[in-house]
């Protein structure tokens, strides 16, 4: 987190006025939530592979790996995760293995600098799991201790030259161990690093794995020995006036049509990491997709934001690595990546025509014109969630082709897993079928990430209505 107790101060206030909900932390396409139940830690879940519950469970020892077929072949039959570990391992596993997930992915969280914050309160907001009732103080501590030992965070520059002082408030909440205590009791005047880690009494820990745990709780700050001078950034074109968000999604597609990932994020090719990971944020947090959800946007520009918001990660991810920075700048300065570009350009441009062409008649209701259009998209850009979207829907509407809808949806949710349009399309797709543990499962998903989907409650209602 960019603030060390910024963690702190967001859960313990939730455990103080015992608030029940879904805190969710977003950071391009990495996707995480603590789920609280009246101020306590009910479970968390990640959208990285390592930190999956089966993924956490078989790293146990708690869930045979062979084990996992049958867990996928479950849930293919409509049940959920837990319902299906239940069945196989029993509950004391699921829990264990739940919270371990739990403190995982809280460890995670210290190392995420500024990420995308969304609380959306209510309780049963994700039903048919089981309730941790971790208290909220003892994860953050454990949790905190673990991404010191697991060096998931570093230490900070000028360490050992250094010092400490006392800051924030809450120790009096957390359980702190007794070297935790005992350095605190030092801070209650200003030490040097060196002083501190002489007098502090960890135990079986490292003294100054445990200074570095009190600074993510926010209860110590580092001080360096001496400020240099910052140099200045280098500056960011920022545009004066942003006349509406759908304006600004034309003009990150404009760029990302015929520039480098420089113009997309609006950088000079000369940028620094920390100018880049700004510009990166502010545009990711404008373009986010969540805020384009509501009925006053159209679906094209719904689906012009996930496109837009693709693109800005794209971008990122090749910029903020130094080896692909280097790579991608190599390409640029040999004209290779001009050519490249200058000979997709007219594969993506007929693709793109093909789509919206597709789009259009789905919107018209000729399916049958919009399918073949949509499929010459396909064709020419197999990796581009949204037009398989679009194909599936245009097929759903076609009693012949509903296996093929099917297909194209699911390689759409692979393609992008958070696309929600493509799960609730499928959804639709086997809600008419009368596949509804098929239809329950895809709606299960899309509220697990976002409970306040209007859709997909409207859909689980007509699951509901369906005979049992």
């Amino acid at each position: 987190m960019a603030d060390n107790g910024k963690l702190t101060r967001i859960l313990l206030d939730v455990h103080r006025k015992g608030r029940s909900g879904v805190l969710r932390f977003e950071r391009g396409k990495e996707k995480k939530q603590l789920v609280t139940v009246r101020g306590a830690l009910a479970f968390a879940e990640s959208s990285l592979p390592g930190e999956h519950l089966t993924a956490i469970m078989v790293a146990q020892g708690t869930l045979p790996r062979p084990a996992l077929k049958d867990v996928a072949s479950l849930m293919k039959g409509g049940r959920g995760l837990e319902e299906a570990l239940l069945s196989l391992v029993g509950a004391p596993e699921v829990e264990k293995g739940r919270r371990e997930q739990a403190l995982a992915v809280l460890a995670s969280l210290w190392a995420w600098k500024d990420p995308l914050l969304h609380f959306y309160a209510g309780e049963g907001l994700l039903p048919g799991r089981g309730n941790l009732s971790l208290s909220l103080p003892e994860a953050l501590a454990a949790s905190a201790r673990r991404a010191v030992s697991g060096r998931l965070v570093p230490f900070p520059a000028g360490f050992a030259e250094g010092g400490w002082v006392l800051a924030g408030e809450g120790a009096g909440e957390l359980p702190l161990d007794r070297g935790e205590a005992a350095a605190l009791a030092l801070l209650a005047r200003p030490r040097s690093t060196a002083d501190l880690l002489r007098l502090v009494n960890a135990g079986a820990r490292k003294p100054e794995e445990v200074v570095l745990g009190l600074a993510l709780l926010g209860l110590a700050r580092f001080r360096p020995a001496a400020e240099p001078a910052p140099e200045p950034p280098v500056p960011v074109p920022v545009p004066e006036k942003t006349p509406s968000p759908a304006r600004e999604l034309e003009e990150v597609e404009r760029r990302s049509a015929g520039g480098t990932f420089y113009d997309v994020l609006g950088v000079p090719p000369e940028a620094g990491l920390e100018v880049i990971r700004e510009a990166y944020y502010a545009l990711a947090r404008r373009c986010h997709p969540d805020r384009f959800q509501s009925g006053e946007h159209a679906p094209a520009v719904r689906a012009a934001a996930q496109e837009a918001f693709a693109s800005i990660n794209e971008a990122w991810l090749t910029l903020k690595d130094p080896d692909a920075r280097a790579g991608y700048d190599r390409t640029l300065s040999s004209g290779a990546g001009g050519e490249k570009k200058a000979g997709n350009a007219e594969d993506e441009k007929t693709a793109e025509t093909l789509f919206l062409s597709g789009r259009a008649l789905i919107a018209r209701g000729e399916f049958e014109q919009a399918a073949e259009r949509l499929k010459g998209s396909v064709w020419l850009r197999p990796d581009k969630a949204v037009y398989r979207l679009n194909l599936g829907v245009a097929e759903s509407h076609l009693p012949r082709r509903r296996k093929s809808a099917e297909e194209h949806l699911l390689k759409a949710v692979e393609l992008d897993p958070f696309l929600m349009e493509s799960r609730l399309e499928l959804a639709r797709l086997y809600l008419e079928a009368g596949l509804s543990r098929k239809a329950e499962a895809q709606i299960g998903e899309v509220l697990r990430w976002d409970p306040e989907n209007r859709q997909a409650h409207r859909l689980r209602d007509g699951l509901r209505a369906l005979p049992r």
